[in-house]
Parts: structure tokens; C-alpha cells; sequence
């Protein structure tokens, strides 16, 4: 792990250790998924897992789905296959093995949920949230009022979804246009919050609005261009301050009293991150753990390398939790059936064609 240079101030262990808490943040940009965790309250424990362009995370009971490049892996846990992982001395309360790679062609897939009977994502290359089935790449299941066709142009620039009874309850976008691209126009303060069951913009003139998740009630977001944590608060109808990063932030999750969310590092190359602050733009990627009643940042993860932009953070509550990699570990692979669960060495006769 020495290549990601990772550190971390000294209570950042403890709290996922006192709350049996494992984040998992992807990457998109460094093609991984980490899985951050404390065995001890001391140290930290990471994992990397390589995946093409890792995006939203959604975990539910005992799966979990990651939309990639051009698909949708879902994971199912399995816990006899981590206490007998052969490619590493360390055993895995919760292990996570490969179920379904659906082929939903390069949709630019965001925030996705795993619901009771399948999967939902923000399709943003087609501006609509989307279902899945063996029979189409996908299913467009509801759009904005002011986007007229499905078709691939990102006209809006639709992220982040929040989930309420298990159904798409808000979005977040940063523009209303109808044209491709348009949202580029007022990227950094015509963000807009949409009520989906109503059909209605509920929030405007946002500061690129990301990961939206409902709290309390609420609905908690980051205006990932200022670096602000806010909240709608749905009784008073307002916009309400919790607290401020100081950073491009993008993926929020909660665990405890604590809010943990994703910090970016602003490429160089971008036009987009260009027109942002420089004191938001020119921080370390990494994770910050945020008082959920005070909005205090009270303790800090880094990324010292390779990795400078996060998308989606999400938490598992357990021991300690792995996943076994699509491209293989150390030549094995797991089997599983109903009766028994095995690694299986690969080798030549197995994984090549007669």
C-alpha cells in the first residue's frame, strides 16, 4: 500500500473500529474500489480492488452493486469463502464474491440502487433513472419534465439519487437544460434538486449538487463546488448549511453520529475544475469523518498518490470485509453452491480453451 501514500490523523481508525464500520469509496479515476477499515483502532486496514471506472456503490442485505464503465457488478456475500481466502494470511468476516456482470453498454452510470427486485441507476449519458433486465441495455423508468427524448447526449448532467421506501425519491442535477451539454453553461451554481414522485425542481442555484441521502428525514447533499454540506429541510422548505469541507466533495454516507464523505483533487486538464475556488480545488483526495449534529470535521483520511478523485462512499457495519477482484487473486478462484463453498486453483487447463 506504500505506493498510495496513505495517512491519516490518529483517531480516523478508531471511529471505524468503535462503530465495527468499513467504508468502501470508489475511484474512478484510479480504477479501484478501496475498502478502509481498523482491526485494531490503531491502524488502518485497506484493500484496493480494480474495476474499469468504478462509480455509484449500493449495498443491500447481503449484496452489493458497483456500476463500472460499461456494466453493473453485483456481489454477493459468502462468509465460509473469507475465512479460507488462500491468497492472503489475514480471514474475512464478510467476503464478497462476484455474482452478475450485466452489460449495460457506456451509459456513464452515477448513483445506482440495489431495491427488492433489481437495480436503478442515474443513466447520465440519457439523462433518466434507468432499470435493467436481460432484455435491453435498459429501461428508462422516469426523466426530468424539461428533458424531451432518450437519447445519448448528457444534457443535465444527472448524478446523484436518494432513496426513500425503496424508490427513487430525489435527484440532483447541475443544470435544467435540454440541449447536449448545456449544463456546462452554469456548471458551478445552476444545480438543481428535483422531487421525483412530484416531478418537481425543489432546489435551485446549487453549487454542483452530488450524493444526495435522506437523514432525519432530510435530504443531506454536497455542493461539490464550494465545498459546503448542506441540507433541505423538508419542513421549512429551505436550504440549511451543516458544515464545509473545504474541498471538492462527492460520496456521503452515515454511519453513527458521523458523516463520512469522499474529497477529490481537481485534475489539472479540466476545463470544469478550472472555474472552481483554488482553495477547493488543490486538496488531497481522501475521506472526511464530519459530526453529524455540529458539521465539525474531526477526523481526516489522505491519499497521497495515484488516487485523486472519489465519486461514492459507502459503509458496511461488520468485521472485517473483502471482495475478491474480476480479474483473479494470486491464480484462484471461488466456488460456491448451496452445500459448500471452495477456492479453486486456476491454471492453464482451466482457463484456457481446448
Amino acid at each position: 500500500m506504500d505506493k498510495f501514500n496513505i495517512t491519516s490523523t490518529p483517531g480516523f481508525a478508531h471511529e471505524l473500529y468503535s462503530a465495527q464500520a468499513t467504508l468502501l469509496v470508489s475511484t474512478y479515476q484510479a480504477g479501484r474500489v478501496f475498502i478502509v477499515s481498523s482491526l485494531d483502532g490503531n491502524t488502518l486496514d485497506i484493500m484496493p480492488v480494480r474495476f474499469r471506472k468504478p462509480m455509484g456503490i449500493s449495498i443491500r442485505d447481503n449484496k452489493l452493486a458497483i456500476a463500472t464503465l460499461n456494466r453493473i457488478e453485483i456481489y454477493a456475500k459468502n462468509d465460509i469463502i473469507g475465512k479460507n481466502a488462500p491468497f492472503s494470511f489475514q480471514k474475512y468476516d464478510d467476503f464478497y464474491v462476484p455474482r452478475i456482470s450485466y452489460i449495460s453498454g457506456a451509459l456513464d452510470l452515477h448513483d445506482i440502487h440495489l431495491h427488492s427486485k433489481g437495480v436503478f441507476a442515474i443513466n447520465t449519458q440519457f439523462n433518466c433513472i434507468s432499470s435493467f433486465s436481460v432484455d435491453y441495455n435498459f429501461t428508462p423508468r422516469w426523466a426530468p419534465t424539461f428533458i424531451d427524448s432518450i437519447v445519448p447526449e448528457d444534457r443535465c448532467h444527472l448524478n446523484g439519487m436518494a432513496v426513500e421506501n425503496d424508490q427513487p425519491k430525489y435527484v440532483t442535477a447541475l443544470g435544467k437544460g435540454n440541449a447536449l451539454n448545456s449544463w456546462r453553461d452554469g456548471i458551478t451554481d445552476k444545480g438543481i434538486i428535483i422531487d421525483v414522485s412530484k416531478n418537481k425542481i425543489v432546489a435551485e442555484d446549487l453549487a454542483m449538487p452530488h450524493s444526495p441521502r435522506i437523514y432525519n428525514g432530510d435530504v443531506y447533499f454536497l455542493q461539490s463546488a464550494s465545498g459546503i454540506i448542506s441540507r433541505l429541510n423538508k419542513t421549512k422548505g429551505i436550504i440549511e448549511n451543516v458544515g464545509e469541507t473545504e474541498a471538492f466533495s462527492r460520496g456521503l454516507t452515515k454511519f453513527n453520529n458521523l458523516l463520512a464523505i469522499g474529497r477529490s483533487k481537481a485534475r489539472e486538464s479540466s476545463s470544469t475544475f478550472k472555474k472552481l475556488p483554488t482553495h477547493i480545488r488543490n486538496k488531497q483526495a481522501g475521506i472526511d469523518l464530519v459530526d453529524f449534529n455540529t458539521g465539525q470535521i474531526i477526523e481526516r483520511f489522505h491519499f497521497g498518490s495515484i488516487v485523486d478523485e472519489i465519486f461514492d462512499v459507502q459503509v458496511l457495519i461488520g468485521g472485517r470485509i473483502g471482495m475478491y477482484g474480476l480479474e483473479g487473486e494470486h491464480g484462484y478462484e471461488p466456488i460456491t453452491t448451496p452445500q459448500s463453498s471452495f477456492w479453486r486453483k486456476l491454471n492453464d487447463e482451466n482457463i484456457l480453451p481446448k
